[in-house]
């Protein structure tokens, strides 16, 4: 019996094991729910969220819901998220009619989904001494506070991840056939909620399937490959349907797939995408110490002649297998939550590997050493998650109060699209990067890019009143088109996430300059917050380029960040 048919069972039936069991659980909860606490009371007010993607899945959830649009307005369909799951749960809370407490239903759904990954890896580890400390050290090195904090998909991902390489491999493991038509439905459902709340899940899938294969299990084989397939191909038609592509906006523009021609090409690429990542991951030392441990635990069973189809060394080939898939493909860093869902399978895959050795004090040791080794990582998400919550306030939040304030019923171009969008609902908003609207990415497509001139037109034909972008972000500043008027600048204090401080308005209709400069000189501007009118475009130049207007440390990973990653979609 899996791990995850245990919690199954135990949700239906009490029984004593049970009972220490929940003990154990709703201890590790508690001291979950305090880190989350004290991040988000670290936070400041009003509550709020770290990132702008946050609030995107929240406009999502609530245009389904009150229209039946897949878009963040009801005029304009737009697949701005790759995690169709996540943007359906929050539909479907949104539908309860809960008002303000709305805002706070993403945290909930992350401390809920955080709970039960800790009830997993305690089932996980049952057999095993002092297991609760080695789950509380795993989920410290997961970050998994801060991970909470963010309101996204990432926790809810990991849980399903770890219930489907424990469940599959489980199955794999066993000395019968493909099992009954039952248990393959429960891996084929998890395999299709894996991927339908993060397509990574597909590098993880992929290896599975493979062993599946190799140990032919075909039952096991295809409820793998259809519940993989169902929601990439059922998103993607249900998408074409209302005038997209066969993957969501957020996979398309920040992606280059269409670059890639060629079996050679496409291998140089993974090659040199995953040195990239390996160099670029946050606290890089911990995820090598990780990967070597991992690797020296699967050498060490397999030349002590242990069988390869028992449960550890298949659930650490799998986990080994989507880290390397996921740093080939994807991307890492973020404020600590793309790679985040590899620590824990990663860890996990060496506490099964390390528990024919571990005695008592081993356990303890083991546990220590991953505290250890992650204890930089982790802390330094509980800091800058903090800091983020109140830079968003600035970067995010101001803007959008400004918008709300001045033009309703208007339209205005942005280029980060979520807490605008969340807080402006009066306003039609426009996204220029191409996660909220489709003219983007077909002007991405098609055979003359996406220029100045493209954008230009576009703002043109939809009447665009003025635009809010981050004009040193080249993604932007390539593509502002000349006839715009520079009209004030906003610099925030600090930016510990993205990698500019810098906030222009520019005005795009005609005639728009002069009321946008008096609504910019009447705004009441927050404390912290510098605002210039009227300046140079040669200043912005020189800021960009001179760094001014970055925050004071450097985040790599935002500072290049790749256009071939999965994983840098909200």
């Amino acid at each position: 019996m899996s791990a995850f048919t245990r919690i199954q069972s135990r949700v239906v039936g009490y029984s004593v094991a049970g009972g220490s069991t929940a003990t154990a659980v709703v201890t590790l909860c508690l001291l979950y729910a305090i880190g989350v606490g004290v991040i988000q009371l670290a936070g400041g007010a009003p509550f709020g969220y770290p990132l702008d993607d946050t609030y995107i899945h929240m406009d999502i959830g609530r245009t389904i819901a009150t229209s039946g649009v897949w878009g963040l307005n009801p005029g304009s369909p737009a697949a701005a998220s790759s995690s169709p799951l996540w943007s359906l749960l929050l539909t479907g809370m949104y539908s309860l009619n809960l008002g303000d407490a709305f805002l706070y239903v993403p945290l909930l759904l992350d401390m809920a989904a955080g709970c039960a990954l800790v009830w997993l890896l305690v089932e996980i580890f049952e057999t095993q001494p002092h297991s609760i400390a080695l789950v509380a050290a795993i989920a410290f090195a997961a970050a998994l506070p801060s991970l909470s904090v963010l309101g996204m998909e990432h926790v809810l991902h990991t849980f399903l991840a770890v219930a489907l390489c424990h469940t599959a491999c489980r199955r794999l493991a066993s000395g019968g056939g493909s099992g009954t038509l039952r248990q393959s439905a429960w891996i084929g459902m998890l395999s299709a909620l894996a991927v339908a709340v993060r397509y990574e899940s597909l590098f993880l899938v992929a290896p599975l399937a493979l062993l599946a294969l190799l140990r032919w299990r075909p039952g096991l084989f295809t409820a793998l490959f259809l519940g993989a397939a169902l929601p990439v191909f059922g998103f993607g038609l249900y998408w074409i349907y209302h005038g997209g592509w066969l993957l969501p906006n957020t996979l398309l523009v920040k992606t280059d797939i269409t670059s890639v021609t060629g079996v050679i090409p496409a291998i140089d690429l993974a090659i040199s995408q995953t040195l990239r990542n390996f160099r670029l991951a946050p606290a890089r030392e911990a995820f090598d110490a990780m990967l070597a441990a991992l690797v020296g635990f699967l050498v060490w069973r397999m030349v002590q002649g242990k069988r390869l189809w028992d449960l550890p060394v298949l659930f650490g080939l799998c986990a080994l297998a989507a880290t390397l898939g996921h740093f080939a493909f994807a991307s890492v860093g973020w404020l600590y939550r793309y790679e985040s869902w590899l620590i824990v399978l990663d860890l996990t895959a060496i506490g099964l590997l390390s528990g024919a050795v571990l005695n008592r004090r081993m356990a303890l040791l083991l546990a220590a050493v991953i505290v250890g080794v992650f204890a930089f990582r982790t802390m330094a998400a509980g800091y800058r998650t903090s800091q983020a919550i109140d830079d968003r306030r600035f970067e995010h939040l101001t803007p959008a109060r400004f918008v709300d304030s001045f033009y309703p019923g208007q339209t205005v171009m942005v280029n980060d699209i979520g807490a605008v969008t969340w807080y402006a609902p009066r306003t039609r908003l426009l996204d220029i990067y191409g996660l909220g609207n489709n003219e983007p990415v077909r002007f991405r497509l098609a055979p003359g890019g996406y220029d100045k001139t493209a954008l230009r037109d576009w703002a043109n034909q939809t009447g665009t009143s003025i635009a809010i972008v981050q004009p040193c972000w080249p993604e932007v500043s390539a593509r502002i088109p000349d006839e715009w008027s520079l009209v004030a600048t906003w610099e925030i204090p600090r930016n510990v996430v993205f990698e500019y401080k810098l906030i222009a308005f520019y005005a795009v209709a005609p005639g728009a300059r002069e009321r946008l400069r008096q609504e910019l000189g009447a705004f009441p501007m927050p404390a912290g917050m510098k605002s210039t009118l009227d300046p140079p475009a040669s200043e912005i130049a020189n800021l960009c380029e001179s760094g001014s207007s970055r925050r004071p440390f450097k985040n790599k990973i935002a500072a290049d960040k790749p256009r071939t990653s999965l994983a840098s979609a909200p």
